[in-house]
């Protein structure tokens, strides 16, 4: 065969093979598209996880409302029912798992949302400021996905952790002691007492000496007690009777010497002998 026949019959064999797979290509981008529309819109609803925790890391089941903003990162995205100027607003309150208004989505396409808790009535706490991203995928089959991002990185859910700061619970007020019938409440601060080593001050002086009757400027000697009083009183009756008794010693001994000179000077020692009282 001619060698130009020959290449003329190869390039007519390549354009048939070249069709044929076009063709093809078109039929699978047709089926797809018509699967789309036949499955009519796609509705997407998203779960948002909340909970609060103390600072030692207790989970506390605290029934408090917090609201969230759910935004487009770009403008066109579908947005969900009750949406206002393109950001839809909700709340969840106490520690659950709440699923918003799903979005409903027209055809294939990538869309992102971002969602974040606002500040509203947050007394005692300490909000969850991450900006979780949520990246949905819808693909020509109908059929979606998502990402969830966190400061860049990848999640397993949307899920806000608030800080409980301070308790929440309300405090019982104090009841005021009544002061006792027939005595009027005393108006005048309490003496406040010292504790310590300035409870009560040495006995004695500086020096340390025991100044028990040292009055004023001598160095401050304690004050005096009812036992003070009652010691005074033994140890003077102590010194009156041994007083007494040592009188009464020697006028026994000067009435007797007194007698045995008298009788030695009259020379009647018999007298002395039949005294008994010598």
């Amino acid at each position: 065969m001619n060698p130009i026949l020959k290449r003329k019959t190869r390039l007519k064999m390549v354009k048939a093979y070249l069709a044929v797979i076009c063709l093809l290509v078109a039929s699978l981008l047709g089926s797809a598209t018509t699967a789309i529309a036949q499955g009519g819109p796609i509705s997407v609803a998203l779960t948002i996880h909340q909970s609060f925790i103390r600072n030692n890391g207790e989970v506390e089941q605290l029934d408090r409302e917090i609201q969230f903003q759910l935004s487009p990162v770009e403008p066109n995205n579908p947005m969900p029912a009750g949406s206002v100027s393109g950001v839809y607003t909700f709340g969840i309150t106490g520690a659950t798992s709440v699923q918003i208004s799903p979005i409903i989505f027209p055809g294939a396409g990538v869309f992102r949302y971002e969602i974040r808790a606002v500040a509203e009535d947050i007394s005692g706490l300490t909000l969850d400021a991450r900006v979780f991203t949520v990246e949905i995928i819808i693909a020509n089959d109908g059929r979606y996905a998502y990402n969830i991002l966190v400061n860049g990185s990848k999640t397993e859910r949307i899920s806000f952790e608030h800080i409980i700061m301070e308790s929440t619970e309300p405090t019982e007020p104090m009841i005021p002691t009544e002061p006792p019938v027939g005595r009027e409440p005393s108006t005048e601060p309490p003496t406040e007492r010292p504790t310590g080593p300035e409870a009560e001050p040495p006995i004695g002086g500086p020096g340390g000496g025991n100044n028990q009757g040292a009055g004023p400027g001598t160095g401050g000697g304690r004050l005096p007690q009812m036992g003070d009083d009652l010691s005074l009183v033994l140890w003077l009756v102590t010194v009156g009777v041994g007083l007494t008794a040592t009188l009464a010693g020697f006028g026994v001994y000067y009435y007797k010497k007194k007698r045995c000179m008298q009788l030695e000077a009259n020379q009647d020692y018999s007298d002395i002998l039949k005294d008994d009282s010598f």
